[in-house]
């Protein structure tokens, strides 16, 4: 018997991925912008570290951080969720 459950953590980890790799490209981007007058900020959907500019401040805020990481969380799995009981309709109607 094949395990469903693989097709709950497969879109998960791939949701869950992007965040990973948009953030990384966010900061990977904006990496050289302190060197000039410029502000990087890092983080998406919410920036949860800022630094550089003509002052040259830093700002980093944990809470940010928890709430871009359980934006990526909580939208995995509504995504894992919505692809598994999609699945399952599938598969029941199948049945018929």
């Amino acid at each position: 018997m094949k395990s469903k459950y693989k097709y709950f953590i497969y879109p998960f980890l791939i949701s869950f991925g992007v965040f990973v790799v948009i953030n990384t490209i966010n900061y990977l981007l904006s990496n050289e912008v302190p060197k000039t007058d410029g502000i990087a900020q890092i983080g998406f959907p919410i920036t949860f570290l800022s630094y550089g500019g003509q002052l040259n401040h830093f700002y980093f805020s944990l809470l940010a951080l928890s709430a871009d990481i359980a934006i990526a969380l909580i939208v995995a799995l509504a995504i894992s969720f919505i692809y598994y009981k999609k699945l399952l309709q599938r598969e029941f109607s199948a049945f018929k």
